[in-house]
């Protein structure tokens, strides 16, 4: 029961972080498209990496 529980966690984070990275992604897109802001570019970047 507890190496099932760890799993459940473990799953959930995962999930949650691919969340956090597809938003992460679509507002880093959306932005340069619309305004070809070099700052906001780069703070993504330093986010990323």
């Amino acid at each position: 029961m507890k190496i099932r529980k760890k799993i459940m966690i473990m799953s959930v984070y995962g999930a949650s972080v691919i969340v956090v990275v597809m938003s992460i992604a679509r507002l880093s897109l959306t932005p340069s498209s619309l305004n070809n802001d070099s700052n906001s570019m780069s703070f993504d970047y330093i986010i990323v990496s």
